[in-house]
């Protein structure tokens, strides 16, 4: 970096002052004898037109020049020209033919120094006339005896592999980058381990086997930081032939775990867990001696180091939270310590936490609500609340400590102390006794939505314990219209509705003026449509509205956020990644390609067709069956299943009913609802660039493909089984369940939807609805045929539409289709013998015949 510096410094202080005639007196002066003849003249000119180059002027005029200031022997100016060169290269193709004389020349050069920078700006040219150069004097690279040499031949070969594929493939390179293991320089080997897992990431990385790894681990102490960290990764993708083998790599890993790098420690780290997720004993044990080291990185003194540790502390927290909580107070948080890093923390002593240290650590996080970034403050009130319900033991002191809070002049504050009194009571709601006092004066100070949600939560719940309840809402009924929040409006209305049953001759007169504000007020459509759901529930029913309405909303388990979650299951699999900062999967910020690579690379040993029979000739093996098997095609053993995931088959069934719940519930709407209301629901479809009726067009292609793959394999089971003699309603019935397990009811309420769309005449839909079934080969007609088959079966079958106004919205849905389908077959017949053309001028004139917009 000292010698970046150094450049930067010298190459400000060239003074650039693009003049007309600037180049051509420096292409003037690169041909003077005089300079020529003093290298320290001609490393200034040199020095300038590198810096006319970087600030963007066209210098290419100079290239025959700047090509003849190769036969230099300084390496400064050497160095600066190969720049030059690579840079333009591209865009004078034919000029840069003529370096490629001196590149060679150079690469044969007495001068390692010169080799390498000959040969690394050989490779950098960009031509594509150049790969049939470049063997050569890679070969020659990779069996030089310098180790600078020897560690740019390898890069080269990526090069060469970007280049043209087919000519690496077609030498010997990839073999003697394996056999490179084995050289005596680090680098050269950190190199050719980097090469290989680019160069084969589409057979699934470099090929590893027992005597590669055994090799890389016994010298391991020769490498630097980063390329140890690029050694352990490989490490953590093999998988050890029996548990002695686990045990001595763990034991010649031992001291990397003491490393005073966090990278190599984390690298470390994430092999002992790999090693072991086979061993649950041994695991667990690893988890107690990763212990140390973790926490010895926090206390280092760097923020930034600190805060990558603390991360993947945080992560170890949610499966072993035992293993930290005795070490609770290296958490408590520094007064110089940045925002991030202190939230961090308060996670950590959250998760840590036991009955015996939750008093003292709610003292520690009471300290933390002064602090003069809100952020922190307010996580500070949470993490008290979260203790409280992470220990219900301690629940008693964690209520008190929030009352103190709420008598706190810092207006954050108090509101996140209602906010998690909330919570509490959600869980303990027996403690209510201890906040009734109060509560109408936290509503006359309080100003903040969340928190007001939170009160009047409490009031709807609780109001009948609570004497003043009905007149704590009377002020928000009366001035609605003035409430800005949509959350607490839609509070304000379960409270009122809710407290009503409890206490209905109070309620009664309040309750019919909040509906009639919340319906005339169309500022929020969701207030809106909640209060006209709450009038018509009321209207209809005073019983069964009370049963939906007033169902206690008490948790008796955990609440979502403590049950361990699939996502950190995933977190998890990519430890001593990014994943871990950024708390979400790789899929979720790297693009899909690079994504896929490392997935491939990810599964077992990477040892795929390809690279396995790379294998032997790296690995140092001289087994003779390597030999006798060389005939045969080498197969990928099976990637192992995840370490910490659900099962492939429990995750496709959880989908399944995922999108089976959500296509009932909007066929069911649009089946009650009419008019303007279902024309806004509608509208919804069409919001983002129609995206959510392509996600509706995206279920119908995946269920339909699904739906007829199973009754395919279903016919064919039964063909095979039976020899074809099967009863046909026996083989009706088999293919029937098949379509129906693979999702056939979901295909049907999605196509029932998409024909609601098309029923609506509402032009920009229905045209991109036609246009998306014309792009994935589908048809109106095949929608229709399965929303048909689930109407009959409603009609007629187990699930009867209940009342006269569905059927009639049903009925005109179905008149709307068939007339639709009906234009749609003339306008296939009126275009004649189209192909393509046709179909999709049938679906334009088929949507240009759906009405106005």
């Amino acid at each position: 970096s000292r010698r970046a510096s150094s450049a930067l410094v010298s190459m400000a202080q060239v003074v650039i002052e693009h003049k007309k005639g600037e180049v051509n007196e420096l292409k003037a002066t690169l041909r003077n004898p005089a300079v020529d003849r003093d290298p320290e003249k001609k490393r200034e000119v040199v020095k300038r037109v590198i810096a006319y180059m970087t600030l963007g002027i066209d210098v290419s005029k100079l290239f025959s020049e700047m090509i003849m200031a190769t036969s230099s022997k300084d390496h400064v100016i050497k160095k600066m020209v190969y720049l030059y060169i690579c840079n333009y290269a591209a865009t004078n193709p034919d000029l840069s033919l003529l370096a490629i004389n001196t590149l060679q020349k150079d690469c044969r050069d007495d001068d390692p120094m010169t080799r390498g920078l000959a040969l690394r700006s050989f490779t950098s040219l960009r031509l594509p006339n150049i790969v049939e150069y470049l063997p050569g004097v890679i070969q020659a690279g990779l069996r030089d005896q310098s180790p600078y040499v020897r560690k740019t031949a390898v890069l080269s070969c990526l090069k060469m592999h970007n280049y043209s594929a087919d000519a690496l493939a077609s030498s010997d390179m990839v073999n003697q980058l394996y056999t490179m293991l084995r050289d005596r320089d680090p680098q050269v080997v950190t190199n050719c381990i980097n090469a290989l897992n680019e160069i084969l990431a589409a057979e699934g990385g470099m090929a590893i086997n027992k005597p590669i790894i055994h090799h890389l681990l016994n010298r391991i102490k020769e490498f630097n930081e980063w390329s140890q960290c690029v050694v352990l990764e490989l490490v953590a993708r093999y998988k050890p032939e029996s548990p002695q083998e686990t045990f001595d790599i763990m034991n010649l890993l031992e001291e990397r775990l003491r490393h005073s790098n966090s990278a190599v420690v984390l690298a470390a780290t994430k092999v002992f867990l790999e090693l072991t997720q086979d061993m649950p004993q041994v695991h667990a044990q690893v988890y107690a001696r990763l212990k140390a080291p973790m926490m010895t990185l926090i206390a280092g003194g760097v923020f930034e180091q600190g805060f990558i540790c603390l991360k993947h502390i945080a992560l170890l927290t949610t499966r072993v939270p035992d293993v930290f909580a005795a070490e609770y107070k290296h958490f408590y948080c520094k007064y110089n310590e940045p925002s991030c890093v202190k939230l961090l923390k308060l996670d950590i002593l959250t998760a840590v936490a036991t009955q015996a240290t939750v008093p003292e650590i709610v003292d520690e996080i009471a300290e933390y609500i002064t602090e003069p970034d809100a952020n922190v403050a307010r996580a500070a009130v949470a993490a008290i609340g979260k203790l409280g319900v992470r220990v219900p033991e301690c629940g008693g002191g964690v209520v008190e400590q929030l009352l103190k809070l709420l008598e706190v002049d810092i207006d954050h504050v108090s509101a996140e102390a209602i906010i998690a009194m909330k919570n509490l009571l959600r869980k303990f709601p027996d403690r209510i006794e201890r906040f009734i006092g109060g509560i109408g004066t936290f509503f006359r100070n309080i100003d903040e939505p969340d928190a007001k949600v939170a009160l009047l939560w409490m009031v709807g719940e609780y109001g009948h314990v609570i004497p003043e309840a009905p007149y704590l809402l009377e002020p928000l009924i009366d001035n609605f219209a003035e409430e800005t929040s949509q959350a607490v409006r839609l509070e304000l209305l379960a409270a009122t509705v809710r407290l009503f049953f409890r206490r209905p001759a109070e309620l009664q007169q309040m309750l019919g003026r909040l509906l009639d504000a919340a319906i005339a007020d169309a500022s929020f459509t969701d207030v809106h449509d909640r209060a006209m759901l709450y009038y018509r529930l009321l209207q209809l029913d005073l019983g069964a509205a009370e049963r939906i309405l007033c169902r206690s909303e008490h948790v008796s388990g955990q609440f979502v956020e403590e049950v361990p979650s699939e996502l950190q299951d995933r977190i998890f699999e990519e430890f001593n990644s990014l994943a871990v900062i950024y708390g979400e999967p790789s899929e979720r910020f790297v693009k899909p390609e690079l994504l896929q690579v490392r997935r491939v690379a990810t599964n077992g040993n990477g040892a795929s067709n390809g690279a396995a029979g790379h294998a032997g000739a790296g690995g140092g093996s001289d087994d003779d069956e390597s030999d006798e098997e060389s005939d045969e095609e080498p197969t990928a053993a099976p990637p192992p299943p995840p370490a910490f995931a659900k099962s492939s088959e429990e995750k496709r069934t959880a989908q399944h009913a995922h999108d089976e719940h959500c296509a009932s519930l909007l066929v069911t709407l649009l089946h009650q609802l009419t008019g303007e209301r279902r024309r806004r629901l509608l509208g919804k479809l069409a919001e983002g660039d129609c995206e959510k009726l392509e996600r509706l067009l995206r279920l119908h292609f995946s269920y339909t493909e699904r739906v007829e793959l199973a009754a395919e394999a279903a016919l064919a089971v039964s063909e095979v089984g039976r020899g074809g003699e099967e009863d046909e309603d026996e083989l009706d019935d088999a293919v029937y369940l098949a379509r129906t397990g693979a999702g056939l009811r979901t295909l049907q309420l999605v196509d029932t939807a998409l024909c609601y769309v098309a029923g609506s005449r509402a032009k920009p839909l229905l045209g991109r609805l036609l246009h998306g079934l014309y792009e994935g080969g589908a048809s109106l007609h095949s929608v229709w045929g399965n929303a048909d088959e689930h109407l009959k079966t409603c009609d007629g079958g187990d699930e009867p539409l209940p009342d006269a106004a569905e059927q009639r919205s049903v009925s005109e849905m179905g008149e709307a289709v068939r007339a639709l389908l009906s234009r749609y077959k003339s306008a296939d017949d009126a275009e004649g013998e189209g192909g393509d053309d046709r179909v999709e001028g049938s679906a334009d004139a088929a949507a240009s015949s759906a009405g106005p917009e």
